[in-house]
């Protein structure tokens, strides 16, 4: 880009930045003001809002003003096609820990007759699909379903409520949504309330709580990092994060295709050696290649290994 490019941008960035940072959302969150998506998704960072400790480090909003822009216009389209839908209600309700009654806040996405929907963004749609939901959209989505029964939303039992997630990919590639869909589960919300519990003790006791996400998604999303995980060591132990193992695993796939469609390839060219014509479908032809030298400086850059760790005798 040209300089006077490359300024537009930085405004226009910070922009985005902005907007997001002083969102409804946001505004809440500097309020220390707790809300349902606050449930289960870390417990040390739930602590430090309700002890009101600020965060102070430089967080990159571009990924929650997409998913937030988007879900806005899913929500209009819904609401275009079905006019009974409500959008964005406020509701609220009081969740039973073990100790303590617990009273959330929360705005469901979209409330229609049969349950609630709540919309997501993912860049890694594959993983989304064969994971479902996290524990942190499986809380807000229940208890969304639980506060608008209360709210008189539903003409219906709360048992008989549905609950969906409903994702769509920030890149367009992945064509059609994902969807998870379950009927309204107490167990759910108990599970909410427990986690809460556990919130409370260490807040309580000015201690800290569970660092629950990788460490790599707290270095991204949360203004916490640098004086809460900063310091840990990039080198870990055993991995046991369902999204890391996912990735570990489909990697491994994706390498072993490549390795099979490698073969193929040149099993069939093999095969093809002197072959020319057409079948119904294709041209089939041999070209010459003339030699060349060139020099290439290869970058720096870092490379995936992961190898199959050796069974213990």
């Amino acid at each position: 880009m040209t300089e006077e490019e490359e300024l537009l941008a930085q405004q226009l960035y910070r922009v985005i930045q902005d907007q997001q940072r002083y969102s409804p959302r946001s505004e809440q969150a500097r309020r220390f003001e707790l809300g349902v998506s606050d449930l289960g998704t870390c417990a040390e960072r739930t602590r430090r809002l309700l002890a009101g400790i600020p965060e102070e480090g430089d967080q990159d909003y571009l990924a929650a003003f997409v998913g937030t822009w988007v879900g806005a216009g899913f929500e209009a389209a819904v609401k275009a096609q079905h006019p009974e839908a409500i959008l964005q209600a406020t509701v609220s309700t009081e969740i039973q820990g073990f100790k303590y009654a617990y009273r959330v806040t929360g705005h469901p996405d979209i409330i229609l007759p049969w349950g609630v929907i709540d919309g997501k963004t993912t860049n890694t749609p594959n993983m989304t699909e064969t994971l479902g939901p996290n524990q942190q959209q499986l809380f807000q989505r229940h208890i969304y379903a639980k506060a608008a029964h209360e709210a008189g939303y539903f003409n219906l039992p709360l048992g008989e409520v549905k609950t969906a997630n409903v994702w769509i990919d920030r890149s367009a590639q992945h064509k059609g949504l994902i969807v998870d869909m379950d009927t309204y589960n107490e167990q759910v919300v108990s599970d909410a309330a427990l986690w809460l519990d556990d919130v409370y003790y260490a807040w309580e006791r000015d201690e800290e709580a569970r660092k629950e996400p990788p460490r790599s998604w707290c270095q991204v999303a949360c203004g916490h990092f640098d004086d809460c995980r900063g310091l840990e060591s990039d080198v870990s132990g055993l991995i046991d994060d369902p999204w890391e193992i996912a990735a570990i695993e489909q990697y491994k796939e994706a390498l072993a295709m490549e390795n099979k469609a490698k073969k193929l390839k040149e099993e069939a060219k093999e095969t093809l050696i002197g072959v020319t014509g057409n079948t119904l479908t294709d041209q089939v032809r041999w070209i010459s290649v003339n030699a060349s030298t060139f020099t290439v400086t290869r970058q720096a850059s870092q490379r995936l290994s992961i190898t199959r760790l050796k069974k213990r005798s």
